[in-house]
């Protein structure tokens, strides 16, 4: 209890958050002008689930590959609930949120439901794919809203927990501003057309290129002599060892043909990969919402109950369950000094006398 009561201090009192929430929505539409933030609550007027949809973000994934990956992660407050994301990602390869929303539980009705304002949020006009973890309501609920999009299950599930990348967004949003703000300045300091990760990955190709021999066979074919030898269609962008058309990055032989021929090869890079696409993705800001820091009247009407919590089906999970490709940091034990995944407050091995 003393714990609950010092963490409500601290970070706020999570009953009482649900009451001021509809606070909250008017406040950000009026600091995010064409942002979306929508509530929904039932017959009770208890709450049921929340989406938000960021202009800013919405304006930056032109800029970006149609990948959107979507996954969701379970909430620890009083309430329980669950936090579902749909997020792209930006040229140096880090995630770039486009729109959240937190429901009661992780099933098809929500799954549905944000997928259908996701859609009308952003107004899909090209073809984008989506890459999530085989969960069977979010499958259904794609086919449903998006048919016509391809999809592919994640096989390193994001390469992680989606919580990993994500967590701490209630209690440090300071430190969120500031990577925004540092992610919107970084670009200045960049020199080369192509974002420097990239541009560090083509001097490579470069590099290993030189040992084989180009042959130009006709127009913008040609042969490059590698084990196994390959033809390289530069106009087309393509390569027969299929890396270059897989990843939209020109792979080793396509660099080797672009060397042959003498053309930029920044003429043949997709427009995201350039410094101006990372800049122009990070041009607009989420503006900040104030906290409320005195008491405000609000009408009965307005005053949201929280949800009920519904107990998960199955036993109760003590142990997350690792995604696949997670890499366990192994720790020495201080009580027992063997190497594994426990300390001393989990250690079961008997006192040594």
């Amino acid at each position: 209890m003393g714990v609950e009561k010092a963490r409500s201090f601290v970070y706020g009192d999570y009953t009482k958050s649900f009451k001021e929430l509809t606070w909250f929505v008017d406040s950000f539409k009026a600091s995010n002008p064409d942002s979306v933030c929508d509530l929904e609550c039932d017959e009770a007027w208890r709450f049921k689930r929340l989406f938000v949809g960021f202009a800013a973000c919405k304006h930056g994934f032109k800029f970006y590959l149609p990948l959107l990956f979507l996954d969701g992660t379970f909430l620890k407050g009083t309430h329980k609930g669950c936090l579902l994301a749909a997020c792209a990602k930006d040229v140096n390869r880090g995630l770039y949120p486009i729109g959240v929303v937190v429901v009661d539980s992780e099933n098809s009705k929500n799954w549905h439901w944000f997928m259908l304002k996701l859609r009308d949020f952003l107004d899909f006009d090209k073809e984008v794919v989506f890459i999530y973890d085989h969960h069977e309501g979010l499958l259904r609920a794609v086919e449903s809203v998006f048919p016509s999009s391809p999809h592919s299950y994640c096989l390193l599930h994001l390469k992680a927990n989606l919580k990993k990348h994500i967590g701490g967004l209630d209690t440090n949003k300071k430190k969120h501003i500031v990577a925004l703000f540092h992610r919107r300045e970084l670009p200045a300091k960049w020199k080369t057309v192509i974002c420097p990760k990239w541009d560090k990955k083509l001097v490579e190709l470069f590099d290993l290129s030189k040992i084989w021999n180009v042959v130009r066979a006709n127009g913008d074919l040609y042969e490059v002599q590698s084990d196994p030898s390959v033809s390289v269609d530069i106009a087309h962008r393509s390569c027969s060892c299929g890396d270059w058309q897989l990843n939209i990055f020109s792979c080793i032989h396509g660099v080797c043909a672009l060397k042959k021929s003498k053309k930029d090869i920044n003429d043949y890079m997709e427009r995201c990969f350039f410094s101006e696409s990372y800049r122009e993705a990070y041009l607009k800001c989420i503006n900040p919402i104030p906290r409320i820091w005195q008491n405000v009247d609000l009408d009965a009407d307005d005053i949201l109950l929280p949800p009920l919590c519904n107990r998960p089906p199955g036993r109760p999970q003590t142990e997350r369950i690792p995604s696949t490709g997670t890499k366990i940091r192994k720790v020495t034990c201080s009580w027992c000094r063997q190497i594994g995944t426990h300390n001393r407050g989990t250690c079961k091995e008997p006192l040594k006398s």
